[in-house]
């Protein structure tokens, strides 16, 4: 009897540790699923926030690949060599921008000397003839520097006196401290040995022909004259005889009757219409009556001032070569 007990007490241990057992059991395999559902959450978040990146990744560089490369702000830092000095914001007329480069190409006798003594005294010297105060230079420089080889030319022996009696005497109602002066081409000095402080015009007249370490001389003022508040002026009586660099760095041209062939008007106008034939017609027509055409290459080119008519009447090409068209035809008409 005690025997049959205890093996009864023997099969309830096994049976409870069995029980124990399996419980232990679903424990851990429900621990084991729970981790690793949690380490399959955390793969797929990870997965999402990878395919997340990837797609920002891809748009962003879609972005770029669109237009070409991120954004870059630029801002107008307005200073310069010159602009912190008074004298160079003092320019005259507004048809020309302090400091300037200019081309003016004509022949012989078209007025070109003629224009730039205008542009130098204005009616300033009407003034000092009356001694009075006011009147006003289109070119307001400090130094005026004439550069050829004609120093007893009757307009500059003008310009000379005007400029010695506006700074003879401080006293004076039209006093100004200014000064002229005429050099030869031998003499055209290093840019670099001018201070900024004071603006300068060089005027080069008619060296077209000078040997090329003049021209090299000449050709400093043109690329690097703005930065000692330097504007130049070139006078030649043929457009296509100036060397490219001074092309590619004036920004004024002014044409005279004669100073460019057909060829040459036909590129200078190419930039600014299509019409090439019926713009150059216009602007041969009026430089055949004694006028002279100015281009403002610093303005864009369907700015109305980029063509001027003189220095202040906007030339407006297209509808020049319309009313041109208009009076050829009434006129065919007229005749049948």
């Amino acid at each position: 009897m005690r025997v049959r007990d205890d093996l009864l007490s023997a099969q309830k241990a096994v049976i409870e540790k069995d029980s124990l057992l399996q419980e232990t059991n679903s424990l851990l395999l429900e621990h084991i699923s729970k981790t690793s559902s949690e380490s399959k959450q955390n793969e797929a978040i990870g997965a999402c926030n990878h395919f997340h990146n990837s797609i920002t990744n891809h748009i962003h560089l879609k972005k770029n690949q669109k237009t070409g490369l991120p954004p870059m702000k630029l801002r107008l830092l307005d200073m310069d060599e010159v602009t912190k000095h008074e004298s160079s914001r003092n320019i005259g007329h507004p048809a020309m921008t302090w400091p300037f480069s200019m081309l003016v190409t004509g022949r012989s006798g078209s007025g070109k000397t003629n224009l730039l003594a205008n542009l130098v005294l204005g009616d300033k010297d009407e003034y000092v003839q009356r001694g009075k105060k006011g009147g006003s230079r289109y070119i307001k420089c400090d130094d005026l520097i004439v550069c050829g080889y004609h120093p007893d030319e009757p307009k500059w022996a003008y310009v000379r006196y005007i400029y010695n009696m506006i700074s003879k005497d401080p006293r004076a109602p039209y006093y100004e401290n200014i000064s002229f002066s005429y050099i030869p081409p031998e003499r055209i000095p290093s840019t670099r040995t001018f201070s900024p402080e004071r603006s300068k015009l060089f005027i080069f007249e008619d060296l077209c022909l000078a040997p090329d370490h003049i021209q090299n001389r000449i050709g400093q003022f043109f690329g690097n004259g703005r930065h000692r508040n330097i504007s130049c002026i070139y006078i030649t009586q043929k457009y296509h005889k100036v060397d490219t660099f001074k092309r590619e760095n004036s920004t004024h041209l002014v044409l005279f009757n004669s100073g460019s062939s057909i060829q040459d008007v036909s590129k200078i106008v190419g930039r600014y219409i299509d019409d090439v034939k019926g713009a150059s017609m216009v602007i041969n027509s009026y430089l055949r009556k004694g006028e002279f055409v100015v281009f403002d290459l610093t303005r864009p080119e369907d700015d109305p001032l980029a063509i001027r008519l003189r220095f202040d009447t906007p030339l407006n090409l297209q509808k020049e070569i319309e009313t041109r068209q208009k009076r050829k035809k009434k006129s065919a008409s007229a005749n049948e």
